[in-house]
């Protein structure tokens, strides 16, 4: 895609006034037919620096428009951003139900059956009823999280929300130490590249707060933040 044709969708889009508007660059899976085809050289690949361009164009045009940025890849008018999007994003607890479901309970990211006649044999025919929550019958993989671990995924999905980013206060009252001192090294490395900053920020019913928040800069750059938290 150009960044001509790109303009024009985010403009026919814009004269919808729709509420939420997620813009995602395409990523080639592994597998897929996209995939096998640029492997191939069927399929140009997008240049990093034109998607970046279509990618600043949009974030403004859709601020003009009224458009508040609360995610890397999400827009919301005023107080309507997607209760769904952010339950991922803030690594919270998410149920999934159907054939091939990814769900995350009780410290457990499990996954579904991928195909439907399976999963329905699965829920309908089981005998062994001694399955505890989040998993059901149709569950084919499943892995309990270590406490890193799960510091180290709201580091990831966290950073993700523009806006709000990672709480300092909110870090140390899940996992009972500060964000510093669990991740002191990387968020020095990347303050100083200037992908990460510290801002000003409150909790309500508590105060003051710090938040970790990428940098405009390091929104261009999210996936080289985000590794340096889970690359252990």
């Amino acid at each position: 895609q150009t960044l001509e044709t790109w303009q024009t969708t985010v403009k026919r889009i814009l004269g919808l006034h729709p509420e939420h508007i997620s813009a995602y660059a395409l990523t080639l899976e592994h597998g897929t037919p996209f995939g096998r085809w640029a492997n191939r050289g069927l399929l140009p690949i997008q240049n990093p620096d034109t998607a970046a361009e279509m990618y600043e164009w949009a974030d403004e045009q859709l601020s003009v428009a009224g458009y508040e940025q609360y995610e890397i890849s999400n827009w919301s008018k005023p107080e309507l951003q997607c209760r769904h999007n952010l339950q991922y994003w803030r690594n919270q607890t998410y149920l999934g139900f159907g054939a091939g479901a990814h769900g995350y309970g009780a410290g457990i990211r499990y996954s579904n059956v991928l195909h439907i006649k399976k999963y329905i044999s699965r829920l309908t025919d089981f005998v062994d009823d001694d399955f505890s929550f989040p998993l059901s019958p149709a569950t084919v993989s499943q892995h309990r999280n270590s406490p890193r671990e799960d510091m180290q995924e709201t580091m990831m999905t966290g950073l993700r929300l523009i806006r709000e980013g990672i709480s300092s206060h909110s870090f140390s009252q899940r996992f009972g130490k500060t964000v510093l001192e669990a991740f002191g090294e990387e968020i020095t490395d990347l303050l100083q590249l200037g992908l990460l900053e510290w801002v000003d920020g409150s909790v309500p019913a508590i105060g003051a707060d710090r938040l970790l928040r990428l940098t405009k800069r390091g929104r261009l750059l999210g996936n080289q933040v985000f590794i340096r938290f889970v690359g252990e």
